[in-house]
């Protein structure tokens, strides 16, 4: 995956993630979408999908936040995040290589309606995309974001968070569809 920061990646992303949520929850009905394998001990796939809309929104709005507040630019082509960033957009991407304790607020409830939860997650894509298109008309290789995951530290650069905000659904839709490949899901 290419870690740089470009309306056309961006989009092309975007695109990709939408195609294979279409593909995951293709013909699921609400008990198919809410069930969790491992007797319950793991997320069901509108759950995965229900914290993608919540993270995207939280970790989102502090990007936006170091966005508003760093001078409009002349739109960039494009942005690469530095050494640190790519290190952590890598350690994000599927298969995942660690486990992060997920925070209560963006937990998801145990069951859940799935045209909802569609639709938020659908809606945060949205917001996301307009999210990349703002951090191109900043310096958004040298502005740092308070991340909510890490104490709300200035590690990390604009560029970085929009990445890993893509970097995080891929590895959540990839979660979704080794649950629809369980060999206990329903059919």
């Amino acid at each position: 995956m290419p870690y740089v920061l470009t309306r056309g990646e961006v989009a092309t992303q975007l695109d990709a993630i939408h195609a294979r949520v279409t593909e995951v929850c293709a013909g699921l009905d609400a008990q198919q979408m809410n069930w969790r394998p491992e007797g319950g001990r793991r997320w069901s796939i509108a759950q995965c999908l229900d914290h993608l809309a919540k993270t995207t929104v939280e970790y989102g709005q502090r990007v936006e936040e170091a966005i508003d507040a760093a001078p409009e630019l002349p739109e960039r082509p494009e942005a690469h995040p530095g050494l640190a960033g790519r290190l952590l957009i890598w350690s994000i991407e599927p298969p995942s290589r660690i486990r992060v304790p997920t925070k209560a607020s963006l937990r998801p409830p145990a069951t859940l309606e799935p045209a909802v939860v569609r639709r938020a997650f659908s809606d945060s894509l949205d917001y996301l995309s307009a999210l990349a298109a703002h951090a191109l008309r900043v310096d958004a290789a040298r502005i740092r974001y308070r991340n909510p995951l890490i104490g709300d530290l200035r590690l990390f650069d604009v560029v970085t968070g929009v990445l890993v905000i893509l970097a995080h659904n891929r590895r959540h839709i990839e979660q979704a569809r080794r649950i629809r490949r369980h060999r206990d899901f329903p059919r």
